[in-house]
């Protein structure tokens, strides 16, 4: 889905970090469970579900939610 520059760094960070959700040793959820999630949170349906689709507010709403689960 096309972007601006922020847009596009944006979703880079969205992805890194929601990543972390469901990779490597701070595993919290697996794929399937960090997906629903994402899902529930931003409204999404399973063909919306993709961060490369995101728009800048989806991205900053995901972002903060994410964060809050580092605290």
């Amino acid at each position: 889905t096309p972007a601006d520059a922020e847009t596009r760094t944006l979703r880079h960070l969205c992805h890194t970090e929601f990543d972390c959700l469901w990779q490597g040793k701070k595993r919290l959820k697996n794929r399937g469970q960090a997906y629903k999630w994402l899902r529930t949170l931003l409204g999404l349906t399973v063909d919306e579900a993709h961060i490369g689709m995101l728009r800048k507010d989806q991205c900053l709403k995901l972002l903060e939610e994410l964060r809050k689960g580092e605290k």
